[in-house]
């Protein structure tokens, strides 16, 4: 659980920060960041859905 969460975060976070300079067009940044962190809200999502139904 705690791994998942960890990938959750750096694609999050981390993905965006390291493919900024290989993009340059605004408009392809701002949706590869939005991509990133719908990708890692799903995965965190999952997780803590896949956790709790497991506890149960």
């Amino acid at each position: 659980m705690i791994l998942s969460i960890i990938i959750g975060l750096s694609i999050w976070f981390v993905v965006p920060i390291l493919l900024d300079g290989h993009i340059k067009k605004k408009n392809n940044k701002k949706a590869l960041k939005m991509l990133c962190k719908i990708i890692g809200a799903v995965i965190i999502c999952w997780t803590v859905i896949n956790h709790t139904i497991s506890i149960l």
